[in-house]
């Protein structure tokens, strides 16, 4: 039987990044990869 990979992305805190914040695809709630760093704006400002 063949099971099917769920793949989903998310936004974590990481070091890798200068922001702080990167883009991770993860498959099965155990193995993410990150994919692109993302930055945040402040529209505020």
């Amino acid at each position: 039987m063949l099971v099917k990979k769920s793949k989903y992305y998310t936004i974590r805190k990481t070091s890798i990044c200068n922001s702080g914040y990167g883009i991770f695809e993860c498959e099965n709630d155990n193995k993410c990869v990150l994919i692109a760093c993302s930055y945040i704006r402040d529209e505020a400002t």
